[in-house]
């Protein structure tokens, strides 16, 4: 969760389905599994809600759902790396919140 007022009139939040020009991936590498995690030989699905900064910049990951907790850290961690061109609201830079669902398979 983000600080109160961090986002405001001067620096307004928009949800990814308001902007006119989603954001785009510029690096956005995948979860790593660790030792532990592969030996588990589970599945599971991970939602994580994050801000992509005007700047491009991710801001705030947080898992919002999970069925599995061990599976959260390495996908907070891989999303907290990631850059984007930011999305655009009539032509100009805007943070958006941004909510994705990871999927670990154990095939």
């Amino acid at each position: 969760v983000y600080p109160k007022d961090y986002y405001s009139t001067n620096n307004p939040l928009f949800d990814i389905s308001k902007v006119d020009a989603p954001p785009k991936p510029v690096v956005q590498a995948p979860p790593v599994l660790t030792p532990d995690l592969l030996a588990l030989k589970k599945s599971a699905l991970v939602t994580v809600e994050y801000i992509i900064s005007k700047t491009g910049e991710v801001e705030f990951p947080l898992v919002v759902d999970s069925t599995d907790s061990r599976f959260d850290l390495i996908t907070v961690e891989a999303v907290a790396q990631w850059k984007f061109k930011p999305a655009k609201k009539k032509g100009k830079p805007v943070n958006c919140r941004v909510r994705q669902v990871f999927t670990y398979t154990h095939n």
